[in-house]
């Protein structure tokens, strides 16, 4: 073996080293039951969804029933147990029990609620993928009862989701979703209105 291949085999060696392992998991389901939980054990978390025609809406979540949307420039959604506070044009409105604030945090904390996931969906390991330096499990799915609605989503060592990404197969109509900030300090506090 020449100097070069050797020097590449040893680079390629300490790189594979470097990474940390990923649990090895039971199956695609038994992995989303996992996720499922870690997701529902969450105490906050940051959310960017990129959609269609750079359209981008942010979330911030605070278990219990803390949400902040800003689904355009310009526009804030605070959304506090089922109150709702809207800030447009320069100004705040509330609107008290507006929003289903604590049904929504219940459907978080049980995540999935009554879903069969096998039932549901179709769920595929595609492997591993070395994301931003973390070795994350990759996952592919298919709604059964809408066969043309496929995702992929990353999960990364903790089990819970970095990135998914949504394709209906409809042109321009593909949604990616990032996550950060779990379990980080973030406030949502009412608005002076």
């Amino acid at each position: 073996m020449t100097r070069a291949w050797r020097t590449l085999a040893f680079l390629a060696v300490t790189a594979a080293a470097a990474v940390p392992p990923v649990e090895a998991l039971a199956g695609p389901y038994a992995d989303v039951s996992q996720i499922v939980s870690a997701f529902s054990a969450i105490s906050s978390m940051h959310m960017v969804e990129d959609g269609p025609h750079g359209q981008r809406v942010t979330v911030d979540y605070v278990r219990p029933d803390r949400w902040r949307f800003k689904p355009a420039p310009g526009i804030t959604e605070i959304m506090i147990g089922n109150d709702l506070y809207l800030h447009e044009s320069g100004r705040w409105i509330h609107l008290p029990n507006a929003f289903p604030g604590k049904t929504i945090a219940n459907a978080l904390q049980h995540a999935l609620p009554g879903v069969d996931v096998r039932k549901a969906y179709v769920v595929k390991s595609k492997g591993t993928q070395l994301v931003d330096g973390t070795l994350m499990h990759v996952y592919g799915f298919t709604k059964r009862d809408q066969p043309g609605v496929t995702g992929t989503m990353w999960v990364r060592p903790d089990h819970l989701p970095a990135k998914v990404v949504v394709d209906p197969r409809k042109p321009d109509t593909f949604v990616t979703i990032r996550y950060s900030r779990y379990d980080a300090p973030i406030s949502i506090t009412p608005p002076a209105t």
